[in-house]
């Protein structure tokens, strides 16, 4: 979702549903890792033409589980950044 709240803010949420993966186990048997949801969440911030400011916060509930069998995801966690845009046509 990306939603404008004022004319040159936008709030972005994703949400991430995953059904229970399966692997395979060393003595051959089949098992899963469980399903789970991830929600995260950002604001991005024109501030000008050709300069967005930008930050996401992931994982948002700090939900604990494994994408693939022993790979587990990271905890809450965020990251920002700028983003200049080249040769803008209007």
């Amino acid at each position: 979702m990306r939603l404008q709240v004022i004319k040159d803010l936008w709030l972005k949420s994703d949400l991430f549903a995953w059904s229970a993966p399966h692997y395979m186990k060393a003595d051959g048997s089949i098992s899963n890792t469980g399903g789970a949801f991830d929600l995260n969440a950002g604001l991005e911030f024109k501030i000008t033409k050709n300069i967005n400011l930008w930050t996401q916060f992931n994982n948002v509930f700090n939900k604990e589980y494994q994408r693939w069998n022993q790979y587990p995801v990271y905890g809450f966690n965020f990251v920002g950044g700028i983003v200049f845009s080249f040769d803008q046509k209007n």
